[in-house]
């Protein structure tokens, strides 16, 4: 199933770059080949680390006093590496609309385009250059909003910024020692606080939670639900490994869902991929602990669960005066490619996921864009 994902994910890639660029088999450049080729690189070694990591190693530490599993260290980088995965195969969003947009003046501008208020799947080809500059202006500044920006590690600090998003917003605070971050994550510093859920050590495991709940209730929500999702799975998995009972891990399972619909509202890609990727490549989660059948029969559990904790969230923001914004139908619209690929390559998580529609507002059903970007999958894997 990983061979097939794998493939699939590179395939993926390929449909992307090929939506990217308009190749003239005269004009080819190195810079071309260089922005065609490297992502698919790091697709490849990104997909063996979640193999790896995901598949267990390091150890779960558990904090007697108040009976909670803190994550390990192994995981506690899982995200680093599904971010790679989600904005280098997956995400629709960020890098690959700049690139798109760069590769827009070497289109045959005689193609008729799609209306704006129509609606849109392929904004490189469907849109003109000035309803594409106003989807791609929207999309950055919800990015902004919502706290998309990916920090690097003191390992890849000098790596090129293609594969981290946004790392403007949180590099000033990348070589910081652990304390220092830490402090500044609990000020108002809305970078900070990102910076630190992603490059924290799992001692910190507690302020971190804290901070991505109130990262969380102002909404910028993008990596603090990512981090949330991944403690509820590993402290499943420690629950596990601890009694060899399931009860346990299945209230953390619960949490888990219940919080990937809460992302998954405003079409957070990285906490989609985070979930899949966990839950289709673990060891535990795939088979001891998988979702499929462990909470088969749990819908009305994890529907309480989910209304405990957005009516939390909203009673909080409610007595801070923070009125929250929407994702607005462009990131939805862009969102289709990354459910496609795992219409693909997990077509069984996502349709379980999607047994649950009556949970929350969310919508992970085929509509007829993600129809469209599967189709155009199913021709490249037969290329």
């Amino acid at each position: 199933m990983f061979r097939t994902v794998a493939l699939q994910t590179i395939g993926f890639a390929i449909y992307s770059q090929k939506q990217n660029f308009v190749l003239n088999a005269n004009t080819v450049n190195s810079h071309m080949i260089k922005n065609i080729f490297s992502p698919l690189a790091v697709i490849i070694v990104v997909f063996i680390l979640i193999r790896v990591v995901v598949g267990g190693g390091g150890t779960d530490i558990v904090n007697d006093t108040k009976n909670e599993v803190v994550i390990d260290n192994a995981n506690m980088r899982l995200d680093s590496k599904i971010s790679d995965t989600s904005y280098a195969a997956n995400s629709a969003i960020g890098n690959n609309i700049n690139t798109q947009s760069e590769s827009r003046e070497n289109q045959d501008v005689s193609v008729e385009k799609t209306e704006y208020e129509i609606g849109w799947c392929f904004p490189d080809e469907d849109l003109g250059q000035s309803d594409h500059d106003f989807m791609k202006q929207l999309v950055a500044d919800w990015s902004e909003y919502t706290g998309r920006a990916y920090a690097k590690s003191t390992a890849v600090i000098f790596e090129d910024n293609y594969h981290f998003e946004n790392n403007e917003f949180v590099s000033p605070y990348q070589e910081l020692s652990e304390e220092e971050l830490e402090s500044r994550a609990k000020g108002d510093d809305k970078w900070a606080k990102i910076a630190f859920i992603q490059l924290g050590s799992f001692f910190q495991i507690d302020s971190m939670r804290h901070v991505a709940n109130e990262l969380l209730v102002s909404g910028a929500s993008y990596h603090a639900l990512n981090f949330l999702i991944r403690d509820k799975l590993v402290s499943a998995k420690a629950a596990y490994r601890k009694t060899k009972d399931v009860k346990l891990s299945r209230e953390h399972l619960i949490d888990a869902v219940a919080y990937l619909f809460i992302a998954l509202e405003d079409y957070n890609d990285l906490a989609l991929v985070t979930y899949v990727a966990n839950v289709s490549s673990d060891e535990l989660l795939s088979e001891q602990l998988n979702p499929q059948w462990l909470l088969q029969g749990f819908d009305d559990e994890i529907s309480q669960r989910y209304k405990e904790l957005t009516d939390n969230i909203a009673r909080k923001r409610e007595n801070n005066g923070i009125d929250v914004e929407r994702a607005p139908p462009e990131v939805k619209q862009l969102f289709s490619r990354v459910l496609a690929s795992f219409y693909r390559s997990d077509r069984n998580v996502i349709e379980q996921l999607n047994d649950f529609k009556t949970i929350s507002s969310a919508d992970l059903s085929v509509s007829p864009c993600t129809e469209r970007h599967i189709e155009r999958l199913v021709k490249i894997e037969n290329q």
